[in-house]
């Protein structure tokens, strides 16, 4: 999935061309989702809030919609809601990785047919990016993603079935790409 944040900063610290990472920013989020095309082919968009509460540290909260065909050539639509924690080994830099670590719900309608079956799950995520400032205040950013996640509520029962196999488990690789900006700051 490709997701894009926007979020510019305004506590006056450093010049625009020489970004600084200290703490007590946050920022807005928008982002775009895609699923790599194995198996299963999905695009959506999002948006959050993303907060830094400490130089190595960010929080962002983000709801998002996806859609497309899942492994089994269904027409599938997914609105999820994720905590993420953003961890920088090295933050203070204009180019700065970083490691997303996650939790997430999210909601599915999934088209089989003419039978319209719906889906509740909780998982969670793991993966690597880079952030890179363009200005104090505008990053872009770019991350893959490993996620797992099980089938919850009354009918939890699988979700996927082939033969005597099933299954309420599944997981999945997102390519977020985006975009940050930092409006709210230290005075």
């Amino acid at each position: 999935m490709l997701f894009a944040t926007a979020g510019a900063r305004a506590d006056g610290n450093g010049p625009a061309s020489a970004p600084t990472r200290d703490h007590g920013y946050g920022g807005l989020t928008g982002f775009a989702l895609v699923v790599p095309p194995v198996g299963a082919s999905m695009q959506g968009a999002g948006a959050g809030f993303r907060i830094h509460g400490a130089p190595a540290l960010a929080l962002e909260l983000s709801a998002a919609r996806a859609w497309g065909t899942d492994v089994r050539d269904r027409r599938r639509t997914e609105t999820l809601g994720a905590l993420t924690a953003l961890i920088y080994p090295s933050p203070g830099g204009t180019m700065q990785p970083y490691f997303p670590l996650g939790a997430f719900y999210d909601g599915s309608v999934v088209q089989d047919g003419a039978q319209t079956h719906r889906y509740r799950h909780f998982g969670g995520f793991v993966g690597c990016g880079l952030e890179v400032f363009l200005s104090r205040d505008f990053s872009v950013f770019g991350d893959a993603r490993a996620m797992l996640r099980g089938r919850v509520g009354g009918d939890a029962g699988p979700e996927f079935e082939q033969g005597a196999r099933s299954t309420s488990v599944s997981t999945g690789l997102l390519i977020v790409l985006g975009a940050a900006w930092y409006p709210f700051g230290k005075n």
